[in-house]
């Protein structure tokens, strides 16, 4: 009885770092196409990503606010999409939004985090128009913050790359569990 208990505990000692291995963790340099495609968005975002909205995501449009497909993906999202949004004066705009993964800790999302933002930092779009702006650390968001200079209109224009503890639904199960969620948005 003892050893079949050694053996199943060494099993699952084993299994361990297994299951760690299974969290994504980015490289420390992004594609050529990270940049490119960050570019496409921010050089659209003017012209209210007009360029980037693809078709109605199926079951939002009894929604206040639509969801539609995104003809930008970004490398190692998990998800790519445009949504209608509201400003202070009740009037609607776009915004993109790429879902970069759930994560059990800060810890395990923190470095992640991390690498997105040098991603962006690195991308330099219009040869340096993009400026970071904020860094807000709290106990549960982290939030960086990216500018365009003014240039033609886009004063507004800004990227968030956020790092949230939220409650999720993991597929198939009917019980939520709080996990670090990273996304990043254009608007």
């Amino acid at each position: 009885m003892k050893r079949i208990l050694l053996l199943l505990l060494t099993a699952v000692i084993l299994q361990l770092p297994a299951a760690a291995q299974k969290l994504k963790t980015l490289p420390d340099n992004a594609p050529a196409s990270f940049a490119t495609e960050l570019n496409r968005l921010l050089a659209d975002a003017y012209f209210d990503f007009k360029n980037t909205i693809d078709a109605e995501i199926p079951g939002t449009e009894d929604d206040i606010l639509i969801a539609y497909y995104s003809k930008v993906q970004l490398p190692f999202a998990d998800s790519c999409f445009m949504e209608e949004a509201l400003n202070d004066y009740l009037e609607t705009y776009h915004q993109f939004i790429a879902n970069f993964g759930q994560f059990p800790t800060r810890g395990a999302a923190s470095v992640n985090f991390k690498k997105i933002a040098q991603y962006i930092n690195k991308s330099n779009y219009n040869s340096g128009q993009l400026q970071q702006k904020t860094t807000e650390d709290k106990e549960k968001l982290v939030l960086q913050s990216w500018q365009l200079k003014p240039n033609k209109g886009n004063a507004n224009t800004k990227v968030e790359l956020s790092m949230t503890e939220k409650k999720v639904w993991p597929a198939g199960s009917s019980k939520s569990e709080l996990a670090w969620v990273i996304e990043l948005r254009v608007y």
